[in-house]
């Protein structure tokens, strides 16, 4: 093995314990991320019964269910901006809202497998050694980094990219009921 050579395999090592950590804080915030979602869908029944009588509803009702965090995700976003921003610059930030919570479950859903990736190929070197040595003990230990790494991406990937589709379709509905709902209130004002 040449200098360049050993000097870009120890670099390389060298990577491993950060990746792994990255992959690791990745795993919490896709766990987290998991809690808040089941939230989300279980708050959203109150969403489904309040859509009903939707064309009851008042901007001072909307913005004391607001208060009271009686609504879940965008809809409570909407409430508190509402005495703030008016009904059209509250579902301007429902919109960047909406954004932001997608794109960083996108960004998620790409990174955990990436990171994924580099833990299952970083310590495939030191495994390769470790065959060529007859190291069996050293072998095992590098792949079931390896493997685990593969796992542990794959996960952060699946929950995060579902949880991002499901929550677009979420939003996106949610976001045409504010835009009817926003029509409505600046119909009825003189």
């Amino acid at each position: 093995m040449s200098v360049l050579e050993a000097w870009l395999f120890e670099a390389t090592k060298v990577l491993l314990a950060p990746v792994v950590a990255a992959l690791l804080i990745l795993a919490v915030f896709a766990l987290v991320a998991l809690g808040g979602f089941i939230r989300e869908a279980l708050d959203r029944r109150v969403v489904a019964a309040w859509g009903r009588g939707a064309d009851a509803v008042t901007v001072e009702g909307l913005v004391s269910l607001g208060a009271e965090g009686g609504l879940p995700g965008l809809w409570r976003v909407f409430a508190q901006a509402l005495p703030r921003a008016g009904a059209d610059g509250a579902a301007t930030d429902c919109e960047l809202a909406a954004a932001r919570r997608v794109s960083r479950l996108n960004l998620v859903a790409r990174a955990g497998p990436t990171l994924g990736l580099m833990a299952t190929l970083i310590p495939m070197g030191p495994a390769l050694l470790a065959l060529a040595d007859d190291d069996v003990a050293g072998l095992a230990r590098s792949l079931a980094v390896a493997f685990t790494a593969t796992v542990c991406g794959l996960f952060i990937g699946l929950v995060c990219a579902a949880m991002a589709s499901v929550r677009r379709h979420w939003y996106t509905a949610d976001l045409a009921r504010m835009d009817e709902l926003v029509t409505r209130l600046a119909g009825e004002r003189p």
